[in-house]
């Protein structure tokens, strides 16, 4: 009797574990899951709004950056065929991502008196060509930094058999050649 309680005890454990699982699942994986995490997204793109309005650029160094993170913005898990939630977490993560890409082209535009909107490809152009409005481009004015604090300009990368290792560090390191 003792054992047939036991293990009615263990089977009734182990149902409601693998129903907790099959929950936990439906909402982490599946549309529930999804609008948590573009709940996430939203507020994390608010906080890059909230860091990057009204700021001013100072050199073509942050204008730089600034168009990265554009195309960062961008490509920052937008809704797609296999990244679903209801309608209205979609709508308000959409809005919010507006809203960021406006507060990081707002200083671009200061910066550079151009208007190029969303469009990165044109902002690296602007930036790419005689140094844009303030001077040399960030590769020419300012080269790039090394481990030893000496500077080198990209061109000269090869010459010296240096590796731009961008996934690890800022750095440049040495190869041997």
């Amino acid at each position: 009797m003792r054992r047939a309680i036991l293990i009615a005890c263990i089977v009734l454990v182990a149902a409601a574990l693998v129903g907790a699982v099959i929950v936990m699942s439906y909402y982490l994986y599946g549309p529930g899951g999804n609008a948590i995490h573009m709940r996430n997204v939203t507020r994390r793109l608010a906080e890059w709004e909230a860091r990057y309005d009204g700021r001013e650029l100072k050199d073509d160094g942050e204008a730089k950056f600034m168009i990265e993170m554009l195309e960062y913005v961008q490509w920052y898990y937008p809704p797609g065929d296999n990244y679903r939630a209801d309608a209205a977490t979609e709508a308000a993560l959409e809005k919010q991502r507006s809203a960021t890409m406006e507060a990081i082209i707002a200083p671009l535009r200061r910066y550079s008196g151009e208007d190029y909107g969303t469009d990165v490809d044109r902002w690296r152009k602007w930036l790419n060509r005689s140094g844009g409005t303030k001077g040399q481009s960030p590769r020419e004015e300012k080269g790039t930094s090394l481990n030893n604090g000496a500077s080198v300009k990209p061109n000269e990368f090869e010459v010296l058999g240096w590796l731009h290792r961008g996934s690890d560090s800022d750095t440049a390191h040495f190869i041997d050649t």
